[in-house]
């Protein structure tokens, strides 16, 4: 494939990624949907995505003055959104620099696998720091909260209260196993499973409910949890309540509501 082709290709994707990142902007609440390093490595090669661009000017644009003003304010919006998402950061230093100037094409590809997969990963994340789920009658609340007198660069604490209660209208039930996918803003991926929660097996009458309340840590800012308990009923049936989604994100400006009646206990 031709490099006319190729930053055809190029421009169209970025494009395409353009408008993802503006969505999960807004989904999201916040730009910050990169590391510091990435942000850092983006903000090296924003500079050069104009000459990948220019390439593409007379190649992958129409001839009419109306289409080509469309199109060259679509392409601006490209260079201006990665321009804008990462001006704070710092560049790199100079003697950090390869006296090797880089192939823009090379670069805006590499631009693009970070931005494609990141997006990947923040279109799935949930957005809410709490969830409430109810299955065959066990209802699941969950609500986190970043403790941040605890948290530091690369080790991020979070603390999440639970809240069971029995609906059911028929027996109580037993919690006997709970499992935890935790997932971190890069995608990384980790999960935890053991017997009962905090060292206990509660059984919970009907109509009545469990607390208790545990932490998390994440390696970057931001990620969500998900994740199931099994419950085993006075009749011997067993239950797998499914926990939904809860984002682990730093506290809203306007967020002062958290429990703290609950018990702790580091479980994760």
């Amino acid at each position: 494939m031709s490099d006319r082709k190729v930053a055809i290709a190029l421009y169209r994707a970025l494009s395409r990624c353009s408008i993802r990142t503006t969505e999960q902007v807004v989904r999201h609440g916040h730009s910050q949907l990169f590391t510091e390093d990435e942000s850092l490595a983006l903000q090296s090669v924003a500079s050069n995505l104009p000459q990948v661009l220019a390439g593409v000017r007379t190649a992958a644009m129409p001839a009419s003055p109306t289409e080509e003003g469309v199109k060259s304010k679509a392409r601006n919006g490209i260079v201006d959104m990665l321009q804008e998402q990462f001006r704070t950061t710092r560049l790199p230093d100079k003697e950090s620099k390869s006296k090797k100037k880089a192939d823009p094409l090379s670069q805006g590809f590499a631009v693009l696998a970070l931005v494609n997969s990141r997006l990947n990963v923040m279109e799935k994340l949930a957005v809410e720091p709490s969830s409430d789920t109810i299955t065959d009658g066990v209802r699941v609340s969950v609500q986190s909260k970043l403790e941040v007198s605890r948290s530091q660069a690369g080790n991020y604490w979070y603390t999440y209260k639970v809240k069971i209660t029995n609906e059911s209208a028929t027996e109580p039930v037993q919690l006997i196993r709970r499992h935890w996918e935790i997932t971190d803003m890069t995608g990384v991926k980790q999960e935890v499973s053991g017997p009962g929660v905090i060292g206990e097996f509660p059984t919970i009458p009907q109509g009545d409910s469990y607390e208790y309340m545990s932490f998390a840590s994440l390696p970057h800012l931001k990620g969500s949890m998900m994740g199931n308990y099994e419950f085993l009923t006075e009749s011997g049936k067993f239950i797998l309540a499914e926990v939904a989604p809860f984002a682990l994100i730093p506290p809203r400006a306007d967020d002062k509501t958290f429990p703290s009646n609950a018990q702790s206990h580091a479980e994760t």
